[in-house]
């Protein structure tokens, strides 16, 4: 959707359900969470809906993203269906490196 302008795009363009969609500080790009592989995990499209890609190599679940101010780090929550338990984690974007910060059940 461009500013000043009511119309709604998709930028996902895929029969998967995609959710809670955030974008970047610098705005250029979108990150969100999609079952598009089978299991809920997130994902990173350029701002015009081009590129998209899963944002870690092994898919699990993973949910609720958001940036970090300084648009290199994000924070989302994994739900271990198991146990059950919750773990907010931080990751560092490109470097695969997930820490967890919060864990609860």
């Amino acid at each position: 959707m461009e500013i000043g302008n009511s119309e709604q795009e998709n930028l996902t363009r895929h029969r998967a359900t995609d959710w809670d969609a955030v974008w970047s500080t610098t705005g250029e790009q979108i990150l969100f969470e999609s079952d598009r592989d089978g299991i809920r995990d997130l994902y990173l499209m350029n701002a015009d809906g081009s590129n998209v890609r899963r944002v870690f190599r092994k898919a699990i679940y993973r949910a609720d993203p958001t940036w970090a101010p300084d648009g290199k780090q994000i924070a989302y929550v994994h739900m271990n269906f198991e146990i059950p338990s919750f773990v907010i984690y931080i990751a560092t974007l490109g470097k695969q490196k997930e820490a967890p910060l919060i864990r609860w059940s």
